[in-house]
């Protein structure tokens, strides 16, 4: 294994910007898609105007400054001002409003919002005593000013802080082990937790998306994500370090696609939001002359290889997440599209194995929870903010506990098999519920589902429920879709309940299934139970139905 680096060797975003700025001043760096463009030198002047912006407002070391913004180079320079400030940035989803929002700026003491966003902040103002600003992009709508007023509360544009505030003495620079930034899970197992995320983690993160070594000035990353999203900030993050652009779009749009990188010479990606919706676009004749040379897909469809083929690029895949970043690349076209990946053997080189429930390894081809760890100090993360019983959890013995079931063959190449608190106990029999997803799926009536576990009050166990979502123009016989699984899987595996739905519930910027909302919604109305439909017709159980 090769030697790890030392530690000053992590360069931070801010100071990657820095130091393009002097270097190459007028390089372009941020492209809005549709707006306008910054480069190095302008980028790391709105750095600096937003870090004495916010050191104006009585910022300190370590206070969380939330931002509610859409993807722009604004947003990017915001956050780092953040750091210049040594305060940490905490993305929210644009969508956020309530209950959920308000939980998430408790910890708030400046919120930066977008001006069409500003209605959310307003019936929450008088239940956030901490919250000593609020700074609008855009143009403020009238009265904001007196609905989020507080005593002590400052309420201003952006324009106003950039502009106006005096040169701060001294600005931080951002060292490994600060926090970059707080990131939320996208609460597809429970609820979002922020997660503290050290520049020494971004660091790595960033830099296995594309080997840098691969990368020249010349490469642009087309990043049609949302602002509050790790994946947003890491993307911009390694371009700074590589010297080329970041193209930067709030959210992914099939109609915009091609376009975006078309007219913005986009050579790398992350294709893996709208993979399937791209490769089903009506086919073109220049489809080839795309100037994406590399695109990242995780999962992988099924036709990745006709989708590098049609397009004129090359495939490869991944697996990570918001807290262990990505431990699992492929620097080469993977030999299937089962594939997570295999072994990242680059910096920081990430320490996986694939454990039992008592942390003890596996046998390879055993599924087995992953578990990370790495020998170069901060490159994952430091734990969940105010969470310190499930930091504890996540951290035992000394590896962190990813929660995802992998499977490793001979040659090294890994498989996911399931998250942990997806895997589904039946009757004395483990349950994979992708393993039943992925069965669901070739039936021809149906476009995806979801399989959970729900509590069996005969058993004391589980029972397997699937929520599954129709084709369009298709009707689903709860009753047939059995019959049809007990052609493909075992029998403890076929789900006693069915349940159709229009549309399953999804994270804004992943598309991921937020499982623990089918979870506890459990056995609603509607529900098709396998058990009481055998009883009603007077059936018995044969043997190849089992229990």
């Amino acid at each position: 294994m090769p030697e790890p680096a030392g530690v000053l060797d992590i360069t931070s975003f801010p100071r990657a910007v820095a130091e393009r700025a002097l270097a190459t001043p007028d390089r372009v760096f941020v492209v809005e898609a549709g707006g306008r463009s910054v480069t190095f030198a302008g980028f790391a002047r709105e750095i600096e105007a937003w870090a004495n912006g916010f050191v104006s407002l009585g910022v300190r070391p370590g206070d969380v400054i939330c931002s509610m913004r859409k993807a722009t180079a604004s947003g990017l320079a915001a956050w780092l001002g953040a750091a210049r400030a040594g305060a940490i940035d905490a993305g929210v989803a644009v969508s956020y409003r309530g209950e959920l929002l308000h939980g998430l700026l408790a910890k708030a003491r400046v919120l930066v919002i977008d001006a069409e966003c500003a209605d959310a902040i307003v019936p929450l103002a008088d239940r956030l005593p901490q919250l000593k600003a609020v700074v609008v992009t855009g143009d403020a709508p009238p009265g904001l000013a007196g609905d989020a007023a507080a005593p002590g509360r400052t309420v201003i544009t952006e324009r106003a802080l950039t502009a106006g505030a005096p040169v701060a003495t001294v600005l931080h620079d951002p060292m490994p082990w600060d926090i970059g930034c707080l990131t939320h899970t996208s609460g597809t197992t429970g609820p979002a937790k922020a997660v503290l995320l050290p520049w020494g983690h971004l660091y790595a993160f960033a830099t296995a998306l594309f080997d840098p070594a691969e990368l020249t000035e010349d490469d642009a990353f087309y990043s049609p994500m949302p602002m509050h999203h790790v994946a947003q900030r890491v993307q911009s993050y390694l371009m700074a370090l590589v010297g080329g652009r970041v193209v930067v779009r709030n959210a992914f749009s099939a109609s915009e696609y091609w376009a975006d990188v078309r007219r913005h010479g986009c050579t790398i990606t992350n294709v893996s939001v709208g993979a399937k919706i791209l490769y089903g676009m009506p086919r073109a004749p220049d489809d080839a002359t795309v100037p994406l040379r590399m695109v990242l897909m995780s999962p992988l469809i099924p036709e990745y290889l006709e989708f590098g083929r049609r397009f004129g690029l090359e495939v490869r895949t991944m697996f990570g997440s918001t807290e262990m970043g990505l431990p699992i690349v492929s620097d080469q076209i993977p030999p299937n599209a089962r594939t997570s990946g295999r072994r990242n053997t680059r910096f920081p080189h990430l320490e996986l194995r694939l454990v039992d429930e008592h942390d003890i390894p596996v046998a390879v081809g055993r599924p087995g929870e992953m578990i990370v760890r790495s020998a170069h100090p901060w490159t994952l993360n430091a734990g969940y903010l105010g969470q310190p019983d499930t930091s504890f959890t996540a951290w035992r013995n000394g590896w962190f506990h990813t929660g995802d079931m992998m499977v490793e063959d001979a040659d090294g190449w890994l498989y996911f098999s399931d998250r942990v608190k997806d895997s589904i106990r039946r009757r004395g029999e483990n349950i994979s519920s992708f393993e039943v997803e992925s069965a669901l799926s070739t039936h021809p009536d149906i476009a995806e589902s979801a399989v959970v576990g729900v509590d069996s009050a005969e058993w004391g166990e589980q029972d397997v429920l699937a929520v599954i979502v129709p084709r369009d123009g298709a009707t689903i016989d709860p009753r047939a879709v059995t019959e049809f699984l007990a052609g493909v899987l075992p029998a403890f595996m076929i789900p006693r309940y069915l349940r159709v739905v229009s549309e399953l519930p999804k994270s804004e910027a992943t598309h991921r299934i937020q499982k623990s909302e089918l979870r506890e919604r459990g056995i609603a109305g509607g529900t098709w139970d396998r058990d009481a439909d055998r009883a009603r017709l007077g059936r018995t159980a044969s043997m190849r139905e089992g229990p």
